[in-house]
């Protein structure tokens, strides 16, 4: 073989279904239609990028293969990539299924049916289901994906998502490809697009992102490829050609030509057509050679002009008026754009010699009938609604003259009938609204148009336009004539009239807004049920069933802001009426504060003083009661100095500035802004005690702190009293479940617990080693072998008193003994590290069992054991639900991640605890974003092991508190290390 690759492609030869020989398969080339998998056997020439696709296909959700018009997409996608996943590609155990689609001016209805055949319901439930229902189609896949199957979702041509889909069904569906575009167990993505339409595919709003990473460019096919695509069918039907010129020839004619495959397979289809047998006796096994002449390709005009040669015949078949009528056809199955449109029978056959073209233009292969799927259907005559039309290929557009000719001579002319359409479109979606109407203007550039080639509902919108404009007219004539009489009727008859109406117009629009008001009001009442049930079902570990309620959850939020939003409407256009209606004004104030208190319930901030801002243009005395102050009292035993910490989120860099108040003792019904809080205790002989506490608008808070004895809390522990927090995340719905796995935002209680101020050290570490047998000791010492860009590290005893750690992160390993330090490269500071109060890592969540298990019995730590990853994110974060230990900014010096030496490999890698005072969390605890994930047991799902914190190897996303990493507890890895937590002493 000359090359690995060739090897490669012979091998899937092999592997190919082949065809039978001796039974009859028809033409073996597609013409102008694509390749699918019925035609798998006789695909040839793309195994390599078949294999591409699919090794994409298995680590990522998403691949767009895009190229030029005619390089080959969709057939690579539908005989190649589509069926090697249903045959088990991906290797990955699951039953794959394929939907295969084309968005066409519908691509919702589209995709509903092709649901609806799986889970056989009705098309209209899951349409209402993906249009008013958020993750809709996430659900879908995971409820199909649950018995071992995955779905595969085709989608051919994304371009017409740009050049024929109607706006809202193109932006809901990008929605959902975008959607689909993120991780979902048990579903792929594979797209086509042309190339030329990249750019502006990538601007929509957020798919473009998903699609730059996930492009597949799909080269012209080699010439190697070309031969294939020649010789394979023609082999697996007994046929061959008559000279390797005539091949050689056909190669090079494709290979220069643009668009040229289908071309080429056009003209085989031809030749094929016309091959001749071998021989004129029938051989013993009754299968017949052919061979395919060179004089067969000159009479068909060669590689360049087969497709015109044929398109020209299959007109010249036809009656004048119907070449006439194919024309107009064929014109409109053409995009302004230069794409393929997709039309219905009764949009193009509007007369029978219209009837007569389309069905000779289906019979000569130009034009593709297909049914409500996109395969091609059988029956040009049938008048079912489900059926459309579209031109065969592109290749048409650039290869056959006549038909470039005529579009180029009717752009004007085909451009305003496609505004035309768009307008009767709109005007019957606006209830035909006159708003909706031409004017003079754009009714001048009708007359480009011939009313026997509208539609009927286009002809009624012109007649209305033209109504419309003589009436204007007429207006117009009888005001100039009549408008000093107009103006007196108006000055007498407005005095009489005005007030009367504006008030009653008012009041209709107060009605309006209350009706609204109560309808949230319930609503919300409703929710804040369902939020309790979604909440106490996380609280029990029934993540699944938590997932579900919330989803509903999130319904009845958006029906809430829908119906405020409707009474804020309905009151501004009351205070438009009359803006000295000073019931209108309260209620618009009253309609700021409920967004306000929705708005706060809902997780998202709030300032209460530019709400009351806004309030106190309209109603001061309510703005002033919104402003109601929460009062906090704290209670110590013993009796302790008690000082109070604010944490001030005015500052335009999100970080937050202690602001102390004064205070000494006890704090009595103390009034203060609602905001974030830290109580801070200290008495002689007991322990400094903290507590974070959110106080909200109107609230009386009572927080008494029991100060344990100095001597019970371990040196370099701290006390987290019993208490409430904010636990999980406020962010984006998909951000939340797929990248940080955790539940929505809410109050979660914990008991008193110990924590470790720092990650535990090498030092530490070392310490437990030591005191172990050597059996055991060599079994929990850090040791992971260098794996890809996950690092090694490895601690290993050096005679019998020294210990040498080893760790490389990328592709420098550095060495140190006990009496050494690191010195790393490329770093502008914190160039030479202690190793030994590094944190360590390379440690399994069982080696942390053993360690805590140590503490505890040894007295080190009484009651020491691993974290929970609630209270782990309650020392961390407090009270206030904010991103990291310090706010909800991380500059690169705050804690040690991956931009905190400027994304330098060498400079990667852990740092000393307590390295990074810019990230402190409220407790005083360091290092709880970056440095090193800590193990924690989870409170979700029972027995599962969590990472928390992030690394020096990861981006800011990974450093946030909320985050979490399951992990298996046998796994070891070069940025994984633990922090001690232990139960106070009774």
């Amino acid at each position: 073989m000359p090359s690995a690759e060739e090897l490669l492609d012979a091998l899937e030869q092999l592997r190919r279904p082949q065809l039978s020989v001796g039974g009859h398969v028809g033409n073996p080339y597609r013409g102008l239609q694509s390749f699918d998998r019925k035609h798998r056997s006789l695909f040839f020439g793309r195994s390599s990028d078949i294999r591409a696709a699919v090794e994409r296909l298995r680590s990522d959700p998403m691949v767009v293969i895009t190229g030029d018009s005619g390089v080959g997409k969709s057939s690579l996608s539908a005989a190649g990539v589509v069926p090697a996943i249903c045959e088990g590609a991906l290797e990955d155990g699951r039953t794959w299924t394929a939907l295969h689609m084309k968005p066409g001016r519908r691509p919702i209805g589209v995709l509903t049916a092709q649901l609806a055949l799986l889970a056989e319901e009705s098309e209209d439930r899951i349409a209402y289901e993906l249009r008013e229902t958020p993750f809709a189609l996430t659900r879908f896949i995971r409820t199909f994906a649950k018995k071992n199957r995955g779905l595969i979702f085709y989608v051919d041509q994304l371009e017409e998502l740009i050049t024929l889909a109607a706006e809202d069904e193109a932006q809901l569906f990008t929605q959902l490809l975008t959607e689909l575009s993120g991780s979902i167990v048990g579903a792929r993505l594979l797209t086509t697009v042309r190339s030329d339409f990249l750019m502006r595919l990538a601007a929509l709003p957020g798919f473009g992102e998903e699609v730059s990473r996930a492009l597949y460019i799909l080269r012209p096919l080699s010439q190697r490829g070309i031969r294939a695509a020649i010789v394979e069918p023609a082999r697996a039907t007994s046929t061959r050609f008559a000279s390797d010129a005539m091949i050689d020839s056909l190669v090079e004619s494709t290979a220069r030509t643009q668009g040229g495959l289908p071309l080429l397979q056009f003209t085989l289809a031809e030749l094929w057509e016309a091959r001749e047998p071998v021989g004129a006796t029938v051989p013993a096994d009754g299968i017949h050679s052919y061979v395919i002449s060179e004089v067969a390709l000159d009479r068909i005009g060669g590689l360049e002009g087969a497709l015109a040669r044929h398109a020209d015949e299959v007109l010249s078949r036809m009656l004048p008026e119907e070449r006439r009528a194919a024309r107009k056809i064929l014109i409109r199955l053409v995009t302004l754009e230069g794409t393929r449109a997709v039309r219905s029978r009764e949009e193009l056959a509007q007369s029978p010699a219209a009837e007569s073209a389309l069905d000779a233009l289906v019979r000569g292969r130009l034009v593709v009938a297909r049914g409500s799927t996109t395969e091609p259907v059988s029956g040009v005559h049938s008048h079912d609604t489900s059926v459309s039309y579209e031109v065969a290929h592109e290749a048409l557009l650039s290869g056959w003259d006549n038909l470039r000719r005529w579009l180029a001579e009717e752009f004007d002319r085909r451009a305003t009938h496609e505004r035309l359409e768009r307008a009767a479109e709109n005007w019957e979606r606006l209830a035909k609204s006159r708003d909706a109407l031409w004017g003079k203007k754009q009714l001048a550039e009708a007359h480009l148009l011939d009313t026997d080639d509208l539609k009927a509902n286009e002809r009624v919108f012109l007649e209305a336009s033209h109504d419309g404009s003589r009436r204007a007219r007429n207006r117009l004539r009888a005001m100039i004539v009549g408008f000093p009489l107009l103006l007196l009727t108006l000055y007498l008859g407005f005095r009489a009239h005005a007030e009367h109406d504006v008030t009653k117009r008012a009041n209709q629009r107060l009605a309006e807004a209350h009706v609204s008001f109560d309808h949230a009001h319930d609503l919300e009442r409703q929710l804040q049920i369902v939020r309790s049930r979604a909440f106490a079902l996380f609280d029990h570990k029934k993540v699944a069933e938590g997932e579900r309620l919330w989803s509903d959850v999130l319904g009845r939020a958006a029906m809430v802001e829908r119906e405020q939003s409707n009474a804020s409407k309905s009151l501004e256009a009351a205070l438009v009426l009359d803006a000295s209606r000073q019931d209108v004004r309260h209620a618009i104030a009253q309609s700021i504060a409920d967004r306000a208190h929705f708005a706060e319930l809902e997780g998202a901030p709030v300032s209460i003083h530019d709400v009351a801002d806004r309030m106190a243009l309209y109603d001061p005395q309510l703005a002033h009661d919104l402003s109601a102050p929460a009062h906090l009292s704290v209670e110590t035993t013993p009796s302790a100095e008690v000082a109070l910490i604010r944490y001030d989120r005015t500052d335009p860099s999100g970080a937050f500035r202690p602001v102390r108040y004064a205070g000494d003792g006890t704090i009595h019904d103390l009034p203060l802004e609602p905001d974030s809080y830290l109580v801070e205790a200290r008495t002689p002989g007991r322990a400094t005690v903290r507590e974070s506490m959110l106080l909200r608008r109107g609230e009386t808070k009572l927080v008494h702190l029991d100060l344990p004895k100095a001597e019970v809390v371990p040196n370099d522990f701290v006390y987290i009293p019993a208490g409430t927090f904010l636990f999980g995340s406020a962010g984006d719905e998909s951000v939340r479940r797929e990248f940080y796995r955790t539940v929505p935002l809410h109050e979660v209680h914990t008991d008193a617990y110990l924590i470790a101020r720092h990650e535990t050290t090498f030092k530490q570490w070392i310490e437990f080693l030591n005191s172990l047998p050597a059996t055991e000791r060599a079994h929990r010492e850090p040791k992971v072998a260098s794996h890809g860009f996950h690092g090694s590290v490895s601690l290993e005893p050096i005679g019998k008193s020294d210990w040498e750690l080893r760790f490389q992160v990328t592709t420098h390993e550095y060495r140190a003994r006990l009496n050494e330090k690191i010195t790393y490269q490329s770093r502008p500071k914190r160039v030479v590290q202690d190793w030994l109060a590094m944190p360590v890592s390379g440690i399994s969540y069982e080696d942390v069992v053993a360690y805590t298990a140590w503490l505890d019995r040894t007295g080190k730590v009484p009651h020491a054991r691993a974290c929970r990853e609630d209270e782990w994110e309650r020392a961390a974060r407090g009270a206030d639900g904010r991103a990291f230990p310090h706010g909800d900014d991380l500059e690169p010096d705050d804690a040690n991640w991956d931009a905190t030496y400027d994304k330098q490999p060498l400079a990667f890698g852990p740092d000393e605890v307590g390295s990074h005072t810019g990230s402190l969390s409220p407790f005083g605890i360091h290092d709880m974003a970056g440095n090193v994930w800590e193990w924690t047991n989870s409170v979700l799902n029972e027995g599962e092991r969590i990472a928390r914190g992030g690394s020096f190897y990861f981006a800011a996303p990974s450093q946030r508190s909320a985050n979490r990493e399951p992990c298996e507890p046998t796994l070891r890895h070069a940025s994984i290390g633990v922090r001690v937590c232990a139960d106070p002493a009774r």
